[in-house]
């Protein structure tokens, strides 16, 4: 996986690693610039690196844990309108499924962001599929944006809420 220049060398946030010891599922909040999207690439990056030192070391790979992953802007469900081919795909993909900047826009999701989002998540769950979320909502806001059914299912695993200035403004 390619990683845009103004993530890479970006680190793992120790809550992050924390959250994710014994969970498949983590959602991460806060404001803009807080660096959700930033620990997505980064966690990435370190799983990929992790595969790879199994490999020189010589684990078989049908030992090792599908290190593969997929970073979905939420934005590219929109632009995919009544796809549900690929929304099904994103729900079965076996890697880690990174869904990046849920509930961007303002007011309430439509009927197809709802049922695509409800579909996606309720596969991973139920499949125990590792899923990464970021939003700038908090759980209040997700129930709101899209319903309580969806805010229960991004909550569902590990909750990190990232904190401090906007690291775009530095």
């Amino acid at each position: 996986m390619k990683v845009p220049e103004q993530y890479q060398g970006a680190e793992v946030p120790h809550t992050l690693i924390e959250a994710l010891t014994g969970n498949k599922t983590a959602l991460l909040m806060g404001k803009a610039g807080t660096g959700k999207t930033r620990a997505l690439w980064a966690y990435s990056v370190r799983l990929e690196a992790r595969q790879q030192e199994k490999r020189k070391q010589g684990v078989s790979m049908d030992r090792l844990m599908r290190y593969d992953s997929l970073m979905v802007p939420a934005i590219e469900i929109d632009r995919r309108r009544y796809d549900w081919d690929y929304a099904d795909t994103l729900a079965h993909f076996r890697g880690l499924l990174m869904l990046d900047d849920v509930g961007y826009c303002r007011g309430h999701a439509t009927d197809w962001q709802v049922a695509a989002m409800h579909h996606v998540l309720s596969v991973r769950l139920d499949e125990r599929l590792c899923t990464l979320i970021t939003t700038n909502l908090d759980l209040h806001d997700i129930a709101e944006h899209f319903t309580p059914a969806i805010a229960s299912r991004m909550s569902s695993g590990a909750v990190v809420c990232l904190g401090g200035k906007d690291w775009r403004q530095e």
